[in-house]
């Protein structure tokens, strides 16, 4: 219940629309599972608005990176994928030797 309302409360809507509607939602509502329903919907209802925030948000966070950050990003991407592979290596070495 709490979880779909923090999801929405990052909407492009203003914080005192959401705030009255989660009022609203509590006013008109009876039973636990009334308010989860209506939760829900308003959940369904703002999600595009959610998704567009969150990718407009990732956008910015990675062009506002510094080139040197990303570059470091990127080697420690790469290292970790060696590191990986090693792995895997030494492990099927290691059943082969076993079996």
């Amino acid at each position: 219940m709490f979880g779909a309302s923090d999801d929405i409360l990052g909407a492009v809507e203003s914080g005192t629309d959401i705030e009255k509607k989660i009022f609203d939602i509590y006013q008109t509502c009876r039973s636990k599972d009334e308010i989860d329903d209506a939760f829900d919907e308003l959940q369904v209802a703002k999600k595009e608005q959610v998704e567009t925030k969150i990718h407009q948000t990732k956008q910015k966070i990675i062009n506002r990176l510094d080139e040197d950050v990303a570059r470091r990003l990127k080697d420690k991407k790469e290292k970790s994928e060696l590191m990986l592979n090693e792995l895997q290596i030494a492990l099927f070495q290691l059943v082969s030797l076993v079996l």
